[in-house]
Protein backbone atom coordinates (compact mmCIF):
# COMPACT_ATOMS: atom_id res chain seq x y z
CA UNK A 1 0.00 0.00 0.00
CA UNK A 2 2.94 2.31 0.71
CA UNK A 3 3.89 2.22 -2.86
CA UNK A 4 0.15 2.03 -4.46
CA UNK A 5 -0.93 5.78 -4.19
CA UNK A 6 2.02 7.62 -4.71
CA UNK A 7 2.29 5.72 -8.16
CA UNK A 8 -1.53 6.01 -8.43
CA UNK A 9 -0.78 10.31 -8.16
CA UNK A 10 1.63 9.55 -11.19
CA UNK A 11 -0.15 8.08 -13.04
CA UNK A 12 -3.05 10.43 -12.50
CA UNK A 13 -0.75 13.51 -13.73
CA UNK A 14 -1.13 15.27 -10.11
CA UNK A 15 1.09 17.98 -9.14
CA UNK A 16 1.12 16.44 -5.66
CA UNK A 17 2.32 13.37 -4.69
CA UNK A 18 0.22 11.18 -2.03
CA UNK A 19 0.74 8.82 0.23
CA UNK A 20 -2.08 6.58 2.31
CA UNK A 21 -1.60 8.79 5.49
CA UNK A 22 -2.95 11.75 2.53
CA UNK A 23 -6.22 9.89 2.13
CA UNK A 24 -6.34 9.04 5.90
CA UNK A 25 -6.41 12.91 6.45
CA UNK A 26 -8.75 13.68 3.59
CA UNK A 27 -10.94 11.44 5.05
CA UNK A 28 -11.13 13.19 8.08
CA UNK A 29 -10.95 16.60 7.02
CA UNK A 30 -14.19 15.90 4.58
CA UNK A 31 -15.91 14.34 7.37
CA UNK A 32 -15.68 18.12 9.42
CA UNK A 33 -16.27 19.88 6.40
CA UNK A 34 -19.48 17.80 6.28
CA UNK A 35 -20.74 18.57 8.95
CA UNK A 36 -19.60 15.44 11.21
CA UNK A 37 -18.94 16.16 14.88
CA UNK A 38 -15.32 16.02 16.05
CA UNK A 39 -16.29 13.33 18.56
CA UNK A 40 -17.30 10.74 16.00
CA UNK A 41 -14.36 11.45 13.84
CA UNK A 42 -12.18 10.80 16.86
CA UNK A 43 -13.86 7.65 16.43
CA UNK A 44 -14.02 6.54 13.35
CA UNK A 45 -9.97 7.38 13.05
CA UNK A 46 -8.75 5.83 16.13
CA UNK A 47 -7.66 8.81 18.12
CA UNK A 48 -6.61 8.19 21.77
CA UNK A 49 -7.05 11.93 22.34
CA UNK A 50 -9.83 14.46 21.07
CA UNK A 51 -6.69 16.64 20.92
CA UNK A 52 -5.17 15.21 18.10
CA UNK A 53 -8.80 15.32 16.38
CA UNK A 54 -8.80 19.25 17.30
CA UNK A 55 -6.50 19.72 14.12
CA UNK A 56 -9.32 19.38 12.09
CA UNK A 57 -11.56 21.53 14.10
CA UNK A 58 -11.02 24.79 11.70
CA UNK A 59 -12.53 23.45 8.97
CA UNK A 60 -15.76 23.39 10.61
CA UNK A 61 -17.89 25.16 8.74
CA UNK A 62 -18.75 27.98 11.33
CA UNK A 63 -15.35 28.78 11.75
CA UNK A 64 -15.88 31.42 9.34
CA UNK A 65 -12.74 31.03 7.55
CA UNK A 66 -13.50 33.94 4.91
CA UNK A 67 -13.40 36.63 8.06
CA UNK A 68 -9.69 35.76 7.99
CA UNK A 69 -8.81 35.81 4.18
CA UNK A 70 -10.58 39.52 3.77
CA UNK A 71 -7.20 40.70 5.37
CA UNK A 72 -5.27 38.24 3.50
CA UNK A 73 -4.53 39.40 -0.50
CA UNK A 74 -1.61 37.03 -0.06
CA UNK A 75 -4.42 35.01 -0.58
CA UNK A 76 -5.43 36.06 -3.82
CA UNK A 77 -1.17 36.40 -4.74
CA UNK A 78 0.44 33.02 -6.10
CA UNK A 79 -1.30 32.04 -9.10
CA UNK A 80 -0.14 28.50 -9.19
CA UNK A 81 -2.49 26.28 -10.97
CA UNK A 82 -3.40 22.86 -10.54
CA UNK A 83 -4.99 21.23 -13.44
CA UNK A 84 -6.70 19.15 -11.79
CA UNK A 85 -8.04 22.04 -9.17
CA UNK A 86 -9.00 24.58 -11.70
CA UNK A 87 -12.71 25.81 -11.46
CA UNK A 88 -15.23 24.81 -14.22
CA UNK A 89 -16.70 27.92 -16.13
CA UNK A 90 -19.91 27.93 -16.78
CA UNK A 91 -22.11 29.19 -19.45
CA UNK A 92 -23.83 30.75 -17.10
CA UNK A 93 -21.21 32.76 -15.67
CA UNK A 94 -18.39 33.78 -18.41
CA UNK A 95 -16.71 36.09 -16.25
CA UNK A 96 -15.32 32.95 -14.24
CA UNK A 97 -12.66 31.65 -14.01
CA UNK A 98 -9.45 29.70 -12.21
CA UNK A 99 -7.00 31.57 -10.26
CA UNK A 100 -4.01 30.41 -7.62
CA UNK A 101 -2.80 32.56 -4.65
CA UNK A 102 -0.44 33.68 -3.50
CA UNK A 103 0.82 34.82 0.37
CA UNK A 104 -0.89 33.29 2.76
CA UNK A 105 -3.98 31.25 1.93
CA UNK A 106 -7.16 32.18 4.23
CA UNK A 107 -5.71 31.85 7.62
CA UNK A 108 -7.39 28.86 9.30
CA UNK A 109 -5.57 26.57 10.78
CA UNK A 110 -4.06 23.02 9.31
CA UNK A 111 -2.67 20.32 8.70
CA UNK A 112 -5.58 18.97 7.43
CA UNK A 113 -5.54 21.24 4.18
CA UNK A 114 -2.72 19.46 3.48
CA UNK A 115 -3.71 16.82 1.66
CA UNK A 116 -6.50 16.07 0.12
CA UNK A 117 -7.67 14.97 -3.63
CA UNK A 118 -10.18 18.07 -3.68
CA UNK A 119 -7.93 20.37 -1.04
CA UNK A 120 -4.34 21.47 -2.18
CA UNK A 121 -3.36 24.73 -2.55
CA UNK A 122 -6.74 25.83 -1.64
CA UNK A 123 -7.41 29.92 -0.82
CA UNK A 124 -9.58 29.31 -4.36
CA UNK A 125 -9.08 26.31 -5.48
CA UNK A 126 -7.98 23.07 -3.87
CA UNK A 127 -5.53 20.39 -4.82
CA UNK A 128 -5.04 16.80 -4.57
CA UNK A 129 -2.74 15.30 -1.86
CA UNK A 130 -0.38 16.58 0.83
CA UNK A 131 -0.78 20.70 1.09
CA UNK A 132 -2.22 23.55 1.74
CA UNK A 133 -3.40 26.17 -0.93
CA UNK A 134 -0.61 28.93 -1.72
CA UNK A 135 -2.07 32.34 -0.15
CA UNK A 136 -4.13 34.10 -2.58
CA UNK A 137 -5.96 31.63 -4.90
CA UNK A 138 -9.96 32.17 -6.08
CA UNK A 139 -11.94 29.29 -5.24
CA UNK A 140 -15.34 27.87 -4.62
CA UNK A 141 -14.31 24.06 -3.66
CA UNK A 142 -15.43 22.65 -0.24
CA UNK A 143 -12.68 20.58 1.38
CA UNK A 144 -9.13 21.99 2.24
CA UNK A 145 -9.07 25.29 2.41
CA UNK A 146 -12.03 26.61 -0.61
CA UNK A 147 -10.01 28.95 -1.85
CA UNK A 148 -11.54 32.38 -1.07
CA UNK A 149 -14.71 30.95 -0.40
CA UNK A 150 -12.96 28.93 2.04
CA UNK A 151 -14.44 31.22 4.95
CA UNK A 152 -18.05 31.91 3.58
CA UNK A 153 -19.29 28.63 3.87
CA UNK A 154 -22.29 27.94 5.36
CA UNK A 155 -22.49 26.54 8.58
CA UNK A 156 -25.24 24.49 11.26
CA UNK A 157 -24.78 23.89 14.82
CA UNK A 158 -21.77 21.03 15.81
CA UNK A 159 -24.01 19.28 17.92
CA UNK A 160 -21.61 16.43 19.97
CA UNK A 161 -23.27 17.73 23.55
CA UNK A 162 -19.58 17.76 24.79
CA UNK A 163 -17.71 20.60 25.51
CA UNK A 164 -14.35 20.90 23.57
CA UNK A 165 -11.07 22.50 23.37
CA UNK A 166 -12.00 24.61 20.67
CA UNK A 167 -15.33 26.29 20.47
CA UNK A 168 -16.52 24.85 16.71
CA UNK A 169 -19.82 25.01 15.39
CA UNK A 170 -21.39 25.99 11.96
CA UNK A 171 -23.52 29.08 11.70
CA UNK A 172 -24.40 30.36 8.38
CA UNK A 173 -22.29 33.52 7.80
CA UNK A 174 -20.99 34.88 4.95
CA UNK A 175 -17.78 36.71 6.57
CA UNK A 176 -15.84 38.30 4.07
CA UNK A 177 -13.41 39.08 6.71
CA UNK A 178 -13.41 40.42 10.34
CA UNK A 179 -10.92 41.96 12.50
CA UNK A 180 -10.47 42.32 16.26
CA UNK A 181 -11.48 43.97 18.62
CA UNK A 182 -10.64 47.33 19.67
CA UNK A 183 -7.53 49.49 19.36
CA UNK A 184 -6.22 51.06 21.98
CA UNK A 185 -2.40 51.51 23.59
CA UNK A 186 -3.04 48.35 25.41
CA UNK A 187 -6.30 49.13 26.25
CA UNK A 188 -10.05 49.72 26.15
CA UNK A 189 -11.78 51.39 23.19
CA UNK A 190 -11.41 54.86 22.37
CA UNK A 191 -13.74 57.79 23.14
CA UNK A 192 -17.03 57.51 21.31
CA UNK A 193 -16.32 60.18 18.80
CA UNK A 194 -19.08 62.59 19.52
CA UNK A 195 -18.99 66.30 20.97
CA UNK A 196 -15.11 66.98 19.66
CA UNK A 197 -13.58 69.30 16.88
CA UNK A 198 -11.94 66.90 14.20
CA UNK A 199 -13.25 66.26 10.83
CA UNK A 200 -13.05 62.89 9.90
CA UNK A 201 -13.27 62.02 5.87
CA UNK A 202 -12.98 58.47 5.57
CA UNK A 203 -13.78 55.68 2.48
CA UNK A 204 -14.78 52.30 3.25
CA UNK A 205 -13.29 50.03 0.58
CA UNK A 206 -13.38 46.46 -0.08
CA UNK A 207 -10.72 43.67 0.68
CA UNK A 208 -8.58 44.72 -2.58
CA UNK A 209 -9.30 48.32 -2.05
CA UNK A 210 -12.09 49.24 -4.62
CA UNK A 211 -15.14 51.82 -3.00
CA UNK A 212 -18.22 50.09 -1.64
CA UNK A 213 -21.10 52.09 -1.67
CA UNK A 214 -24.44 52.16 0.26
CA UNK A 215 -22.69 51.30 3.94
CA UNK A 216 -23.50 53.27 7.20
CA UNK A 217 -20.78 54.34 9.41
CA UNK A 218 -21.23 55.51 12.87
CA UNK A 219 -18.82 57.59 15.21
CA UNK A 220 -20.27 57.79 18.21
CA UNK A 221 -23.74 59.64 17.72
CA UNK A 222 -23.17 60.43 14.18
CA UNK A 223 -23.63 58.52 11.21
CA UNK A 224 -23.53 59.13 7.58
CA UNK A 225 -23.31 57.18 4.72
CA UNK A 226 -20.80 56.25 1.96
CA UNK A 227 -21.27 57.46 -1.80
CA UNK A 228 -20.51 55.89 -4.89
CA UNK A 229 -16.72 56.35 -4.10
CA UNK A 230 -17.00 54.85 -0.67
CA UNK A 231 -16.44 58.33 1.33
CA UNK A 232 -18.41 59.43 4.39
CA UNK A 233 -17.55 62.89 6.20
CA UNK A 234 -18.57 62.61 10.11
CA UNK A 235 -18.01 66.33 11.84
CA UNK A 236 -17.22 66.78 15.52
CA UNK A 237 -15.44 63.93 16.44
CA UNK A 238 -13.23 63.54 19.58
CA UNK A 239 -9.83 61.39 18.60
CA UNK A 240 -9.23 58.73 19.34
CA UNK A 241 -12.47 57.77 17.99
CA UNK A 242 -14.11 54.32 17.46
CA UNK A 243 -15.73 53.57 13.56
CA UNK A 244 -17.97 51.22 13.16
CA UNK A 245 -19.10 49.91 9.24
CA UNK A 246 -22.44 48.39 9.57
CA UNK A 247 -22.86 45.73 6.38
CA UNK A 248 -26.74 46.67 4.53
CA UNK A 249 -29.35 44.64 5.06
CA UNK A 250 -29.84 41.02 5.12
CA UNK A 251 -26.27 40.62 5.96
CA UNK A 252 -25.80 41.02 9.76
CA UNK A 253 -22.45 41.66 9.89
CA UNK A 254 -20.27 44.91 11.77
CA UNK A 255 -16.63 46.00 11.24
CA UNK A 256 -15.35 47.68 13.78
CA UNK A 257 -11.89 49.88 14.70
CA UNK A 258 -10.74 51.09 17.76
CA UNK A 259 -9.09 53.90 18.97
CA UNK A 260 -8.27 55.75 15.29
CA UNK A 261 -7.12 58.85 15.54
CA UNK A 262 -6.39 59.59 11.59
CA UNK A 263 -8.47 62.28 9.76
CA UNK A 264 -8.46 60.08 6.40
CA UNK A 265 -9.20 56.53 7.64
CA UNK A 266 -9.61 54.31 4.58
CA UNK A 267 -11.19 50.56 6.28
CA UNK A 268 -12.57 47.66 4.56
CA UNK A 269 -16.22 46.52 5.17
CA UNK A 270 -15.31 42.70 6.18
CA UNK A 271 -18.49 41.36 4.76
CA UNK A 272 -17.77 41.81 1.39
CA UNK A 273 -15.47 40.22 -0.88
CA UNK A 274 -13.63 41.41 -3.97
CA UNK A 275 -15.77 41.36 -6.64
CA UNK A 276 -14.08 41.12 -10.50
CA UNK A 277 -16.64 41.96 -12.76
CA UNK A 278 -14.30 42.60 -15.83
CA UNK A 279 -12.73 39.67 -17.61
CA UNK A 280 -10.90 39.20 -20.38
CA UNK A 281 -9.22 36.05 -22.38
CA UNK A 282 -5.88 35.46 -23.10
CA UNK A 283 -4.90 32.60 -25.68
CA UNK A 284 -1.53 31.86 -27.35
CA UNK A 285 1.21 28.99 -28.10
CA UNK A 286 3.88 27.99 -26.62
CA UNK A 287 7.72 27.01 -28.45
CA UNK A 288 10.41 25.56 -27.02
CA UNK A 289 11.30 24.28 -23.76
CA UNK A 290 9.76 20.58 -22.90
CA UNK A 291 7.93 19.33 -25.49
CA UNK A 292 4.41 17.97 -24.91
CA UNK A 293 2.70 15.92 -23.46
CA UNK A 294 5.78 16.82 -20.57
CA UNK A 295 7.17 14.25 -17.96
CA UNK A 296 4.52 13.64 -14.89
CA UNK A 297 6.98 15.74 -12.93
CA UNK A 298 7.14 18.86 -15.30
CA UNK A 299 4.63 21.26 -14.61
CA UNK A 300 4.17 23.94 -17.30
CA UNK A 301 1.67 27.44 -15.89
CA UNK A 302 0.70 30.23 -17.81
CA UNK A 303 -0.28 33.54 -16.02
CA UNK A 304 -0.89 36.91 -15.93
CA UNK A 305 0.74 39.54 -14.04
CA UNK A 306 -0.03 43.34 -13.63
CA UNK A 307 -0.02 45.73 -11.04
CA UNK A 308 -3.61 46.16 -10.37
CA UNK A 309 -5.69 43.72 -8.44
CA UNK A 310 -5.96 40.91 -11.36
CA UNK A 311 -6.10 37.15 -11.63
CA UNK A 312 -5.48 34.81 -14.11
CA UNK A 313 -3.83 31.63 -15.48
CA UNK A 314 -3.56 28.17 -15.47
CA UNK A 315 -1.72 24.78 -16.14
CA UNK A 316 -1.66 24.07 -19.80
CA UNK A 317 -0.88 19.97 -21.04
CA UNK A 318 -0.58 21.42 -24.63
CA UNK A 319 1.65 24.21 -26.65
CA UNK A 320 -1.55 25.86 -26.76
CA UNK A 321 -2.99 28.02 -24.04
CA UNK A 322 -6.40 29.84 -22.68
CA UNK A 323 -7.28 31.30 -19.64
CA UNK A 324 -9.74 34.33 -18.36
CA UNK A 325 -8.13 37.16 -16.11
CA UNK A 326 -10.26 39.20 -13.77
CA UNK A 327 -9.95 42.41 -12.46
CA UNK A 328 -11.99 45.75 -10.97
CA UNK A 329 -9.91 48.85 -12.38
CA UNK A 330 -10.03 50.48 -15.16
CA UNK A 331 -11.67 49.52 -18.65
CA UNK A 332 -8.50 48.55 -19.84
CA UNK A 333 -5.50 46.98 -18.28
CA UNK A 334 -1.62 46.72 -19.66
CA UNK A 335 0.34 43.62 -18.04
CA UNK A 336 2.56 40.44 -19.03
CA UNK A 337 2.22 37.17 -20.08
CA UNK A 338 4.92 34.48 -18.35
CA UNK A 339 4.79 31.03 -18.90
CA UNK A 340 7.11 28.65 -16.93
CA UNK A 341 8.01 25.05 -16.60
CA UNK A 342 9.65 23.40 -13.82
CA UNK A 343 10.26 19.98 -12.11
CA UNK A 344 8.85 18.70 -8.65
CA UNK A 345 9.89 15.77 -6.77
CA UNK A 346 7.28 14.17 -5.08
CA UNK A 347 6.75 15.85 -2.16
CA UNK A 348 6.04 18.93 -4.40
CA UNK A 349 8.75 20.58 -3.78
CA UNK A 350 10.68 22.25 -6.38
CA UNK A 351 13.95 20.73 -7.80
CA UNK A 352 14.70 22.07 -11.05
CA UNK A 353 13.57 25.01 -13.86
CA UNK A 354 13.32 23.70 -17.60
CA UNK A 355 12.10 27.12 -19.57
CA UNK A 356 10.35 30.20 -19.26
CA UNK A 357 9.11 32.96 -21.21
CA UNK A 358 7.09 36.29 -21.27
CA UNK A 359 5.99 38.91 -23.18
CA UNK A 360 4.91 42.21 -21.85
CA UNK A 361 2.86 44.94 -22.84
CA UNK A 362 -0.21 43.08 -23.47
CA UNK A 363 -3.24 45.06 -23.19
CA UNK A 364 -6.80 43.61 -21.81
CA UNK A 365 -10.30 45.15 -21.99
CA UNK A 366 -13.33 43.99 -21.21
CA UNK A 367 -15.24 40.92 -22.66
CA UNK A 368 -12.26 41.25 -25.30
CA UNK A 369 -10.13 38.18 -26.65
CA UNK A 370 -6.51 38.92 -27.24
CA UNK A 371 -5.40 36.24 -29.48
CA UNK A 372 -2.18 35.50 -30.92
CA UNK A 373 0.08 36.13 -27.19
CA UNK A 374 2.60 33.81 -28.37
CA UNK A 375 5.77 33.09 -26.11
CA UNK A 376 9.23 31.17 -27.09
CA UNK A 377 10.38 29.41 -23.81
CA UNK A 378 13.93 29.17 -23.04
CA UNK A 379 16.07 27.39 -20.07
CA UNK A 380 17.43 30.27 -17.26
CA UNK A 381 20.24 30.35 -15.39
CA UNK A 382 19.61 29.05 -11.51
CA UNK A 383 21.23 29.32 -8.23
CA UNK A 384 19.54 28.65 -5.05
CA UNK A 385 17.97 30.26 -2.18
CA UNK A 386 17.68 28.86 1.54
CA UNK A 387 15.81 29.95 4.68
CA UNK A 388 16.00 28.58 8.25
CA UNK A 389 12.91 29.04 9.86
CA UNK A 390 12.13 29.01 14.12
CA UNK A 391 8.70 28.24 14.97
CA UNK A 392 6.80 29.11 18.24
CA UNK A 393 7.17 26.88 21.41
CA UNK A 394 4.78 23.30 21.03
CA UNK A 395 4.58 24.34 17.17
CA UNK A 396 5.04 21.56 14.32
CA UNK A 397 6.24 23.00 10.53
CA UNK A 398 3.59 21.45 8.36
CA UNK A 399 3.94 23.38 4.90
CA UNK A 400 7.09 25.40 3.27
CA UNK A 401 5.81 27.22 -0.04
CA UNK A 402 8.14 29.25 -2.44
CA UNK A 403 6.55 31.60 -4.59
CA UNK A 404 8.63 33.70 -7.61
CA UNK A 405 7.85 37.26 -7.80
CA UNK A 406 8.08 39.54 -10.70
CA UNK A 407 8.35 43.45 -10.57
CA UNK A 408 5.36 43.25 -13.02
CA UNK A 409 3.13 41.50 -10.51
CA UNK A 410 3.42 38.09 -11.69
CA UNK A 411 3.27 35.73 -8.55
CA UNK A 412 3.78 31.64 -9.16
CA UNK A 413 4.11 29.28 -6.97
CA UNK A 414 6.67 26.52 -7.60
CA UNK A 415 6.86 24.82 -4.56
CA UNK A 416 4.41 23.81 -1.81
CA UNK A 417 5.27 20.60 0.36
CA UNK A 418 4.07 19.45 3.52
CA UNK A 419 7.78 18.87 5.09
CA UNK A 420 8.11 19.40 8.77
CA UNK A 421 12.18 20.70 8.41
CA UNK A 422 13.07 24.05 9.56
CA UNK A 423 15.54 24.09 6.91
CA UNK A 424 14.52 24.83 3.02
CA UNK A 425 16.95 25.29 0.16
CA UNK A 426 15.49 25.25 -3.33
CA UNK A 427 16.20 26.57 -6.88
CA UNK A 428 15.54 30.07 -8.03
CA UNK A 429 15.81 31.40 -11.63
CA UNK A 430 18.89 34.00 -11.94
CA UNK A 431 18.25 35.17 -15.48
CA UNK A 432 14.18 36.30 -15.51
CA UNK A 433 14.05 39.03 -13.44
CA UNK A 434 12.41 37.04 -10.43
CA UNK A 435 12.68 36.83 -6.64
CA UNK A 436 11.65 34.15 -4.28
CA UNK A 437 8.89 34.05 -1.41
CA UNK A 438 9.56 31.83 1.09
CA UNK A 439 6.44 31.20 3.18
CA UNK A 440 6.50 28.65 6.58
CA UNK A 441 3.24 27.57 8.16
CA UNK A 442 3.74 26.14 11.76
CA UNK A 443 0.50 24.42 13.87
CA UNK A 444 0.52 24.26 17.23
CA UNK A 445 0.24 20.32 18.87
CA UNK A 446 -3.81 20.70 20.16
CA UNK A 447 -4.17 22.52 16.63
CA UNK A 448 -5.58 25.56 18.23
CA UNK A 449 -2.98 27.87 17.05
CA UNK A 450 -1.32 28.83 13.53
CA UNK A 451 1.71 30.95 13.07
CA UNK A 452 2.45 31.93 9.37
CA UNK A 453 6.02 34.00 8.49
CA UNK A 454 7.76 34.61 4.97
CA UNK A 455 10.29 36.72 3.64
CA UNK A 456 9.76 38.58 0.23
CA UNK A 457 12.34 39.97 -2.20
CA UNK A 458 14.92 37.31 -1.78
CA UNK A 459 17.72 37.44 -4.81
CA UNK A 460 18.85 34.28 -6.30
CA UNK A 461 22.12 32.70 -4.08
CA UNK A 462 20.30 34.46 -0.32
CA UNK A 463 21.94 31.91 1.80
CA UNK A 464 20.68 31.04 5.19
CA UNK A 465 17.67 33.58 5.73
CA UNK A 466 16.22 33.59 8.73
CA UNK A 467 13.07 33.45 9.56
CA UNK A 468 11.56 33.88 13.05
CA UNK A 469 7.65 32.70 13.47
CA UNK A 470 5.94 34.73 16.35
CA UNK A 471 4.15 33.25 19.08
CA UNK A 472 0.59 33.08 18.04
CA UNK A 473 -2.28 36.14 19.54
CA UNK A 474 -4.62 33.70 21.97
CA UNK A 475 -7.77 35.03 23.84
CA UNK A 476 -7.16 34.84 27.74
CA UNK A 477 -10.41 36.00 28.93
CA UNK A 478 -13.12 34.94 28.66
CA UNK A 479 -11.75 31.80 29.21
CA UNK A 480 -12.23 29.01 26.12
CA UNK A 481 -16.40 27.96 26.74
CA UNK A 482 -16.86 30.41 29.25
CA UNK A 483 -20.28 31.60 29.64
CA UNK A 484 -22.09 34.55 30.20
CA UNK A 485 -20.21 36.76 27.91
CA UNK A 486 -22.23 40.21 27.13
CA UNK A 487 -21.13 43.89 25.95
CA UNK A 488 -19.83 44.61 29.54
CA UNK A 489 -17.10 41.78 29.61
CA UNK A 490 -13.51 42.62 28.27
CA UNK A 491 -11.83 40.05 25.75
CA UNK A 492 -8.34 40.10 26.51
CA UNK A 493 -5.01 38.53 24.31
CA UNK A 494 -1.82 38.33 25.06
CA UNK A 495 -1.01 40.65 21.59
CA UNK A 496 2.02 40.28 18.97
CA UNK A 497 4.48 42.75 19.03
CA UNK A 498 4.24 45.18 15.83
CA UNK A 499 0.74 44.10 14.85
CA UNK A 500 -3.15 44.79 15.30
CA UNK A 501 -5.22 42.10 15.65
CA UNK A 502 -8.53 41.07 14.39
CA UNK A 503 -11.02 39.22 16.54
CA UNK A 504 -13.76 37.44 14.32
CA UNK A 505 -17.38 36.27 16.60
CA UNK A 506 -19.30 34.17 14.70
CA UNK A 507 -22.41 32.38 16.14
CA UNK A 508 -25.00 30.68 14.48
CA UNK A 509 -27.33 30.94 11.16
CA UNK A 510 -29.00 34.13 11.96
CA UNK A 511 -27.26 36.02 14.91
CA UNK A 512 -25.03 38.99 13.90
CA UNK A 513 -21.14 38.99 13.43
CA UNK A 514 -19.05 41.39 14.35
CA UNK A 515 -14.86 41.92 13.61
CA UNK A 516 -13.57 44.45 15.74
CA UNK A 517 -10.02 45.47 14.39
CA UNK A 518 -7.59 46.30 17.37
CA UNK A 519 -3.88 47.86 17.82
CA UNK A 520 -4.29 46.50 21.63
CA UNK A 521 -5.22 43.52 23.97
CA UNK A 522 -8.65 44.26 25.31
CA UNK A 523 -11.97 45.29 24.15
CA UNK A 524 -15.63 44.67 24.13
CA UNK A 525 -18.20 43.77 21.84
CA UNK A 526 -20.21 47.16 21.16
CA UNK A 527 -23.94 47.28 21.70
CA UNK A 528 -25.20 47.38 18.27
CA UNK A 529 -28.80 46.25 19.14
CA UNK A 530 -30.24 49.45 17.47
CA UNK A 531 -29.02 49.05 14.27
CA UNK A 532 -30.47 45.42 14.62
CA UNK A 533 -26.69 43.52 15.52
CA UNK A 534 -27.42 42.92 19.29
CA UNK A 535 -25.69 40.80 20.71
CA UNK A 536 -28.22 37.23 21.40
CA UNK A 537 -28.77 35.66 24.65
CA UNK A 538 -27.67 32.56 25.27
CA UNK A 539 -26.14 32.06 22.06
CA UNK A 540 -22.72 30.05 21.31
CA UNK A 541 -20.07 31.73 19.30
CA UNK A 542 -16.72 31.44 18.04
CA UNK A 543 -14.16 33.57 18.61
CA UNK A 544 -11.25 33.60 15.61
CA UNK A 545 -8.29 35.65 16.55
CA UNK A 546 -5.91 36.76 14.09
CA UNK A 547 -2.46 39.12 14.05
CA UNK A 548 -1.24 40.64 10.93
CA UNK A 549 2.37 42.45 11.25
CA UNK A 550 4.54 44.12 10.93
CA UNK A 551 2.57 47.65 11.49
CA UNK A 552 3.36 50.45 13.99
CA UNK A 553 -0.29 50.95 14.84
CA UNK A 554 -4.36 50.66 13.33
CA UNK A 555 -3.90 53.57 12.01
CA UNK A 556 -0.77 52.73 9.94
CA UNK A 557 -2.95 49.40 8.26
CA UNK A 558 -6.22 52.42 7.53
CA UNK A 559 -3.76 54.40 5.63
CA UNK A 560 -4.92 51.94 2.99
CA UNK A 561 -7.08 49.49 4.29
CA UNK A 562 -5.68 46.78 2.47
CA UNK A 563 -2.14 44.68 3.10
CA UNK A 564 0.18 44.27 0.64
CA UNK A 565 -0.52 42.63 -2.32
CA UNK A 566 1.74 39.42 -1.53
CA UNK A 567 0.31 39.25 2.00
CA UNK A 568 2.02 40.70 5.34
CA UNK A 569 5.21 39.66 7.03
CA UNK A 570 3.49 36.91 9.30
CA UNK A 571 -0.27 36.23 10.42
CA UNK A 572 -1.01 34.34 13.72
CA UNK A 573 -4.45 32.66 14.41
CA UNK A 574 -5.68 31.26 17.43
CA UNK A 575 -9.35 29.47 17.77
CA UNK A 576 -11.44 30.08 21.24
CA UNK A 577 -15.02 30.28 21.52
CA UNK A 578 -17.95 31.39 24.38
CA UNK A 579 -21.87 31.31 25.27
CA UNK A 580 -23.42 35.08 26.08
CA UNK A 581 -25.05 35.70 28.49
Amino acid sequence: MKDVVPRACRRAGLAKRGTAHTLRHSFASHLVMRGVTLVAVKELMGHADIQTTMRYAHLAPGVSREAVRMLDPGSRMAPVWHREQQEEKSPGNPGAFEEREKGFEPSTLALARRCSTAELFPHWTTQACYQPPPPGVKHEGECGVPARACLDAAHCPCSSGEPHTVHVRRAQIVLSAALALLFGCGGDSGNNGGGGSATISGTVVDDIGQPVAGRIVLIGPSSATTDASGAFTITGVVTPYDLIVIAPAPTKFASIYTQLTRTDPKVPDLSVSDSLPLVATVKGNLSGGAPFPTAPDVLTVVTWGSPEQAFGGDYVTTSSYSFDVGWNGPATITGTVHALQWKIDDNSTVTEYVSHGAKSGVSLSNAATVSGTDLSLTAPTVDTVSVTASPPPDHEIFARNVVLTFDDGTFIQVSGDGLDGGTLQVPVPSSIGAKALVQFRSVSSDGSMESDAQLTGLSPGTAGAPLSMPQPARLTSPANNATGVDTNTDLVWTPVGSAFHVLFLAGTANDPGYGIVSGGSRVRIPDLSSHGLGLPSNHGYDAILVAYGPYESLDAFAATGVLPKEGTDFRTVSFTGFTTR
